[in-house]
């Protein structure tokens, strides 16, 4: 799998005939084929049109804006990942107190013990 980073201001990411295609102000234009990519990264002005940040989602491939100097704005991610039946157990399980008790339980029994090593750790040395 492969990163695609675009630095060069103007430039232009589209998706057409199952390739990413960088088009840069020169003229130039580069290609990559969709099933080799996993990330793109955009610094500064990169525009993306529809159809490359559809086929993104659709393929679950992360888009992460920067600013020019490589600030970090922010991602898109699809939400293909997503378990909703899992979720929706989770938010069944919330609601149920003995379950919430015990979970809340057996948090607090394995700090106690973690801590219990650390400090058993430190009394060696």
């Amino acid at each position: 799998m492969s990163y695609l980073y675009v630095c060069e201001q103007g430039s232009t990411i589209n998706y057409a005939q199952n390739r990413f295609q960088v088009s840069f102000k020169n003229g130039m234009t580069k290609s990559i084929p969709a099933e080799t990519l996993e990330v793109i990264e955009v610094f500064g002005a990169i525009q993306i049109t529809t159809q490359c940040i559809q086929e993104c989602l659709k393929r679950g491939i992360n888009i992460i804006y920067y600013s020019m100097n490589g600030s970090y704005f922010g991602r898109l991610i699809s939400t293909s990942h997503v378990n909703v039946h899992r979720q929706r157990k989770q938010a069944a399980l919330g609601r149920d107190k003995k379950f919430c008790s015990r979970f809340a339980k057996n948090i607090i029994s394995a700090k106690v013990n973690n801590q219990i090593v650390v400090l058993k750790r430190y009394a060696r040395s």
